[in-house]
């Protein structure tokens, strides 16, 4: 019969390979599921082929070498219950015409298993838990002092986090631009919004007070003024629409989707799904997510909603101002005398004497 042997793996991985990256593979090449994967690196030997004919045995070593895991092989030794656990070292075999050697192994020789606390004769693995001892107790003698130093993970872990960060800063698309690359996520997308609204509501001021005051104080209409409004609303126009087109990259929709916006009807339900769906949080084919928000965002959206409040208040004021002065001035003032200069563009009748017609208009 072809001797036979067993497979151990005690957590130990081949110099020059990284614990994730042998974690990752692992699932795949012992069709295990992946939260068996950490009871394999739990700080205790274990079983993970047995009864392999050693005709075998250089082809799964080299494909666990391959994978990463630095196994050591036994030979098998049968036992009564054919159990995997616990792992129990062979014991060595006492030649019966000679048993002095058991009769002068002292008292001393035995220890406690650190793990499970089963006392034993001296050897590395316990013949109850399995686990090996001198390395627990190594351990664990280790595990305060380093309790307090950084873990190298945690600093890799902190390290790939910041260069996430930094990349995710990078990728972060400017305010003005003409490209169409990145991503803009919700309180960006509404923030932006509220500059770009506060900014057409404080032109909006500026241009309305220009036209009260040349119909009502006398001078020319703001052609110039009008056709830097005009200029503004085209440029906020684009603006608008690279912001709602970054704002679907970040979503994982094309940007196409935009012309939505245009659409009777259909359009205030886009721009409402824009403020309200969540981007996606992974990386997509668009670029990373944005950095996480600051206060600053924070700030600025509730100082823009202030702002344009502020202003709509004074629009109106200023309008029923001048409407309640135009109305107080018609009625102390008969036929236009005293009204500002060429207002109505036709002038007053005058009326004639009693039960004479008006002069007609010239």
């Amino acid at each position: 019969m072809e001797k036979t042997v067993r497979l151990i793996f005690s957590g130990e991985l081949l110099p020059g390979r990284e614990p994730g990256e042998v974690k990752a593979g692992l699932p795949a090449l012992m069709k295990i599921p992946p939260e068996q994967v950490e009871k394999l690196f739990a700080g205790r030997p274990v079983v993970i082929k047995r009864g392999l004919p050693e005709s075998k045995l250089a082809g799964y070593r080299a494909l666990l070498e391959k994978a990463g895991l630095a196994v050591r092989v036994e030979d098998e030794m049968p036992v009564p219950d054919l159990s995997l656990e616990p792992i129990v070292a062979p014991q060595p075999v006492e030649p019966p015409a000679e048993p002095a050697p058991q009769t002068s192994v002292p008292q001393a020789e035995e220890m406690a298993c650190p793990k499970c606390g089963c006392k034993q004769p001296k050897r590395t693995l316990c013949r109850e838990c399995g686990v090996d001892m001198p390395r627990y107790t190594a351990a664990q003698a280790t595990a305060k002092t380093e309790a307090a130093a950084p873990s190298p993970y945690a600093a890799t872990a902190a390290s790939t986090l910041s260069r996430g960060f930094s990349a995710a800063q990078e990728d972060l698309p400017p305010v003005f631009a003409f490209n169409l690359d990145g991503r803009l996520n919700r309180v960006r997308y509404l923030v932006y919004g509220v500059v770009m609204q506060a900014v057409m509501a404080i032109a909006a001021f500026i241009m309305i007070g220009s036209l009260l005051t040349s119909l009502f104080g006398g001078g020319g209409f703001p052609i110039f003024l009008t056709l830097v409004f005009l200029a503004l609303m085209l440029v906020m126009l684009f603006v608008g629409i690279r912001f709602s087109v970054l704002r679907l990259h970040d979503m994982g929709y094309t940007g196409w989707l935009v012309l939505l916006l245009f659409v009777p009807l259909i359009g205030g339900f886009v721009g409402l799904w824009f403020l309200i769906w969540p981007g996606s949080k992974e990386e997509n084919q668009y670029g990373l997510p944005n950095p996480p928000n600051s206060g600053v965002h924070y700030a600025i959206l509730i100082g823009g909603f202030v702002l344009i409040l502020g202003i709509f208040g004074l629009m109106v004021r200023k309008m029923v101002t001048y409407q309640s002065e135009m109305l107080q001035m018609q009625r102390s003032t008969p036929y236009g005398q005293g009204m500002p200069p060429g207002y109505p563009p036709g002038g007053f009748e005058q009326p004639g004497s009693l039960g004479q017609p008006l002069p007609k208009r010239r």
